[in-house]
């Protein structure tokens, strides 16, 4: 019997939908974990493998949320085992109960494990719970080999003016790099981490993330329809500073062009600004935090120019290939988006570069896409053909050297 595990926070599209709150970070997850997990399953079909699932979901801590948060298992196809863990969900040790809960599910699932011929653990994230939880697996099976997956350094995400925030968060960080020796492999989602973490050649891959078979289906089957005449250009993500909501704005009075419309979707600290924008400029429109991610792909399908903005040259810019660019180029619409280390340098032939990152920037890319016609190559079909969920993850199966 071959095993492979998934360490991570696996969500099915109904588990998502129900939880009580949704933060950007949570849908970015995610929508990553479905994609790669699904793809997985696709290529180990018709072979000596079988994939379960051990989960652990954060969310808002008690009181706004429940006290306990129970154990939940379910089945996300026939004959998989897959689990979401239970712990106190109390605030500040919820963090490390969290931790402690990926263990004692592994555990659990080990009781009826043991006599696997062949183990592959793979570890969403290098969160330290998931890494221990793997290489206790690790210890107990002879024939066990650990990947971990790095969609984003945790030291630059969720930052704030806090030194105990941040010193515990860098001590963090260095408690898990002395656990990298004994993980087998890395799948980064940007090639500067391999720098970041020190690792060798051999021991990493680069696989930006992917995009799904059910976004695929989406994008495919939608019929698109104008709303107007109006050139729309749309943003969705964070709505904050550090994603360049100011230098969109200042664009947006810099273009005097009245057949402009520029739509805005998410949440962040610069949401009372853009409502204040939009009351002065109707070709704002703010149209809040959607509900789910087929709202949002509609909205995107209706676009004539996606931007992909963000400050680049921020902390965690190299260390991240934004989930954004897989989204927007599938629609077929074209794509603005700045210019950022973390993103491979081949992805541009297929997206209007903003040059300089500033209003004066946005400004001339939106001009360029206004302007011209489709100048650019076919972004939806390279993304479609290339970097879909089976392509992807049959990659990292074979980095894995798990036989197809």
């Amino acid at each position: 019997m071959k095993k492979i595990i998934w360490i991570g926070s696996y969500m099915t599209d109904e588990q998502f939908a129900n939880l009580p709150t949704k933060s950007t970070g949570q849908l970015s997850a995610f929508t990553s974990e479905r994609s790669l997990v699904g793809g997985i399953d696709v290529n180990i079909e018709n072979t000596d493998y079988t994939m379960d699932t051990i989960g652990v979901i954060s969310g808002l801590s008690f009181p706004k949320a429940e006290m306990f948060i129970k154990q939940e298992k379910f089945q996300r196809k026939a004959g998989t085992y897959d689990v979401h863990s239970g712990f106190c969900n109390f605030p500040y040790i919820n963090r490390f109960l969290r931790g402690k809960a990926y263990k004692k599910e592994v555990k659990r699932w080990y009781e009826n494990n043991k006599n696997v011929d062949e183990l592959v653990v793979y570890t969403y994230g290098v969160g330290i719970g998931k890494i221990k939880a793997a290489i206790w697996l690790k210890n107990h099976i002879p024939n066990c080999r650990i990947y971990t997956i790095i969609p984003d350094i945790p030291m630059f995400v969720n930052m704030k003016n806090s030194k105990v925030w941040n010193y515990l968060k860098k001590r963090s960080e260095i408690k898990t790099k002395r656990l990298f020796p004994v993980i087998d492999g890395f799948v980064l989602y940007s090639a500067p981490m391999a720098d970041y973490f020190c690792l060798s050649p051999e021991k990493w891959m680069l696989m930006e993330g992917s995009i799904s078979n059910e976004d695929i289906n989406f994008v495919k089957n939608f019929e698109k329809k104008k709303p107007n005449e109006n050139f729309v250009m749309m943003y969705s993500g964070a709505v904050d500073v550090a994603r360049g909501m100011p230098q969109l704005l200042q664009a947006m009075k810099d273009l005097p062009d009245r057949d402009l419309e520029l739509w805005l979707t998410g949440k962040g600290n610069y949401v009372e600004k853009v409502n204040a924008a939009a009351k002065e400029d109707s070709r704002i429109k703010y149209l809040g935090c959607l509900d789910t991610r087929e709202e949002v792909l509609e909205l995107e399908m209706q676009a004539d120019l996606l931007l992909h903005i963000r400050v680049p040259d921020a902390p965690y810019a190299p260390y991240c290939f934004p989930s954004k660019v897989f989204e927007y180029l599938a629609t077929g619409n074209k794509v603005a988006s700045v210019i950022m280390a973390g993103i491979p340098e081949d992805y541009y032939k297929y997206m209007i570069p903003i040059e300089n990152f500033s209003s004066e920037g946005i400004v001339n890319a939106v001009k360029f896409a206004k302007d011209n016609g489709n100048s650019k190559e076919n972004g939806q079909e390279f993304v479609i053909e290339n970097k879909n969920d089976v392509v992807q993850t049959k990659r990292m199966l074979d980095f894995a050297k798990v036989s197809s």
